[in-house]
């Protein structure tokens, strides 16, 4: 499925994730064996890839690139990946914004950014997204929250 996305459209992407999701987080030990099969990797280079802006295919991304942060392996993984700068792009890029214009996408998309593993690099990516922010005046103030209580976390880190 993930080769052959362009066939198979986001209706299909989505739940394929999410079984994948679903199986690390009921079993984190089969994630190293999943990584043996390829799974993580293609889905990360996939991030990259021009998804179509579908609502159920973007919010699905963060929580996603967080449980592959479970083990050493797939952190690593995600910081070699483009699958985080791919994340600004959903917050400021037209096409990708159009498709989260419900009031309550935003939310859950930034509620599932936070990933704990990934301080410095969130950093910067929340830096960037600041400066180039394109959505309403709450993810404005979300992303001011955020900045701050990551601050926060880093200095009690």
């Amino acid at each position: 499925m993930f080769q052959n996305v362009d066939k198979c459209g986001c209706g299909v992407y989505y739940p394929t994730v999410t079984i994948m999701i679903e199986i690390i987080h009921r079993d984190p030990t089969c994630l190293c064996i999943l990584h043996d099969t390829g799974l993580p990797d293609a889905f990360l280079s996939l991030v990259g890839y021009e998804l179509l802006p579908s609502l159920k295919g973007l919010t699905c991304i963060p929580n996603r690139l967080r449980a592959f942060c479970l083990n050493a392996k797939g952190l690593e993984a995600v910081r070699e990946s483009s699958s985080l700068w791919f994340l600004v792009g959903i917050f400021t890029r037209k096409k990708y914004v159009l498709a989260m214009n419900e009031g309550f996408v935003p939310l859950v998309m930034w509620r599932n950014f936070y990933v704990t593993c990934l301080h410095g690099e969130a950093l910067v990516l929340i830096l960037s997204l600041k400066s180039s922010i394109r959505l309403h005046p709450l993810m404005i103030k979300m992303v001011q929250e955020f900045m701050e209580n990551l601050m926060r976390a880093m200095v009690s880190f």
